[in-house]
């Protein structure tokens, strides 16, 4: 899909699935996820209010960020599934715990119809290092604000994921918590 001029009828249009396989094996280490599956609408010109508390951003919760494993430099990943953003408009941004994060393509344009790895446009599934030296989270931390400010463009928010780390390896538990409306 190529960048469609603003005002034409494929503005506004998107299509895209995404499926969510967990799974573990005894060569990964073992991770905690979170999935918040909040299909939410922003009409442009707003910090999308995802989490529906009247506030702008989010607040994601549920999760716990354990102590920094040796070795480790990544606290967490942030995957977002965003349909509709389209690459000819700026100013959408991620921002957690008020630091923007960057979608792997180095654009002031986060919801930008692009994912890395992905050679057809279209649909947004960005994946977000957040690295222990960051200093946006620490040991213990159960929450985080999510900002998603845009300028003109609308977007729709599929759902997020937060990966953190854990010492439990395979023939542990395995742990991930669903939200959903």
């Amino acid at each position: 899909m190529s960048a469609t001029p603003a005002g034409t009828s494929y503005e506004l249009a998107y299509a895209g699935w995404s499926l969510v396989i967990i799974y573990h094996s005894e060569s990964t280490a073992g991770r905690q996820l979170y999935l918040w599956d909040y299909f939410s609408y922003s009409k442009g010109n707003e910090n999308l209010d995802f989490d529906r508390d009247g506030s702008p951003g989010g607040t994601i919760t549920g999760f716990i960020v354990p102590e920094q494993i040796e070795g480790e430099t990544e606290a967490a990943k942030l995957t977002c599934f965003v349909g509709e953003g389209d690459n000819i408009y700026s100013g959408d941004q991620l921002i957690f715990n008020n630091t923007a994060l960057d979608d792997g393509f180095g654009t002031a344009n986060t919801w930008n119809s692009q994912s890395v790895g992905m050679s057809k446009s279209g649909v947004d599934i960005d994946t977000f290092s957040i690295s222990w030296a960051s200093g946006l989270l620490h040991a213990d931390d159960t929450q985080a604000q999510i900002d998603l400010p845009t300028q003109t463009d609308n977007f729709n928010l599929v759902y997020l994921i937060m990966s953190v780390r854990s010492k439990t390896v395979i023939g542990g538990t395995e742990h991930y918590v669903i939200h959903n409306n």
